[in-house]
């Protein structure tokens, strides 16, 4: 992914779209493509930025036969926060998670795959974190290898580091048994989203918080200090695969007549070409 698109999808990420600089044709274009600009953005934002307004555990953790698999009460008292009522939309995307979780871990059994996507949805709604963009870290970081361990030491799914995950896990109240706490899948999932949502906190930008995540805060704060180039790689790497997942997001929302015929208009739309 090269700069100019990764600072583009960040921006949305993000919440902060970057403004155009004057009103040249090759930039803007005409008025009518300024009204087709203003219709795509809509449509990204539909893509990238649906508000999240919480879920009832019960809904996200039950399967097919109707059995529920955390017993986390922190967990299920903090999301009933959240709000009773779970919009059809955020059901769809809780059922990507879920969806996902099932695929990539046939090997856990239906009630520990139940606790991890209820662990990885809520956590990341108390922290400000999309549940989809945590299954691109996830995917990245360990593809889905809850045993991985890296030449530096991190470990698990989201490859957290020990020093850092007893730090965080003292925090927000899990017990830490040593660095064998971070190949526990929902331990380490707690840990890694809450990592991540303290980066999003730090650096707002999209591409930054993943690489505050990726290299540590303290590093990219002195390179941003210094002036030099920040490592984009590791942003783009994942922002792609968000890019992916939000695609079977997009379409289960279409599916389920959210969308009626956008994914079709945005193609489109993505299709027109500029005037020369």
């Amino acid at each position: 992914m090269d700069t100019r698109k990764l600072n583009w999808l960040s921006s949305f990420l993000s919440g902060h779209p970057p403004r155009a600089q004057g009103r040249s044709p090759a930039l803007l274009g005409h008025r009518q493509n300024d009204r087709l600009g203003s219709v795509l953005r809509t449509a990204v934002f539909l893509v990238f930025a649906i508000a999240s307004i919480g879920a009832p555990i019960a809904l996200l953790a039950r399967n097919g036969e109707g059995e529920t698999g955390s017993p986390e009460r922190a967990l299920r008292q903090a999301a009933s926060l959240l709000g009773p009522v779970l919009r059809e939309r955020e059901r769809i995307k809780a059922q990507v998670v879920r969806q996902t979780i099932d695929r990539e871990f046939p090997a856990l059994r239906n009630a520990q795959r139940a606790r991890l996507a209820e662990a990885l949805y809520v956590t990341g709604l108390l922290r400000g974190v999309d549940p989809l963009l945590a299954l691109a870290v996830i995917e990245n970081e360990s593809s889905f290898d809850k045993e991985a361990e890296s030449v530096r030491g991190a470990l698990g799914l989201m490859q957290v580091r020990p020093f850092v995950g007893e730090q965080v896990a003292g925090r927000i109240g899990i017990s830490w048994e040593g660095p064998v706490t971070l190949l526990d899948p929902v331990s380490n999932v707690r840990i890694g989203i809450d990592y991540l949502g303290q980066m999003k906190k730090m650096f707002p930008r999209a591409e930054l918080a993943l690489a505050a995540y990726n290299l540590g805060p303290y590093r990219l704060r002195n390179l941003l200090e210094s002036a030099e180039s920040v490592p984009q790689e590791y942003a783009g790497r994942v922002l792609s695969s968000y890019l992916e997942i939000q695609r079977d997001y997009l379409d289960a929302l279409a599916q389920a007549g959210f969308l009626s015929g956008a994914v079709a208009r945005l193609e489109s739309l993505t299709d027109a070409r500029e005037p020369g």
